[in-house]
């Protein structure tokens, strides 16, 4: 079965990760989009939500590479900070 992974990451890390996965054959569509967010920091009292620029890297993956893929992500976009970002795995229904 198929995965679909998506990871919100630091904007410097994006490019090194597109060129990690795109060197594995593992990956299947994947994509890159600018985004902004606020994570699970909570905003103070009476301000609005600081949001940080992201970028959310998306792609299909098989079942049997998923953990390869995920230590490729984990290890191309932690600096270790907080604020690295999140990676979400989800099953893929196709209807044909």
């Amino acid at each position: 079965m198929s995965l679909r992974f998506e990871a919100i990451v630091r904007p410097q890390k994006a490019e090194q990760l597109c060129i990690a996965l795109s060197d594995t054959d593992m990956v299947r569509a994947l994509q890159a989009i600018e985004c902004q967010g606020s994570g699970t920091r909570s905003p103070t009292a009476g301000s609005e939500a600081d949001l940080l620029p992201k970028v959310a890297l998306t792609g299909i993956i098989e079942d049997d590479d998923a953990e390869a893929v995920l230590e490729i992500l984990r290890h191309h976009a932690s600096t270790g900070r907080r604020g690295d970002g999140k990676i979400f795995l989800s099953r893929v229904v196709s209807e044909s």
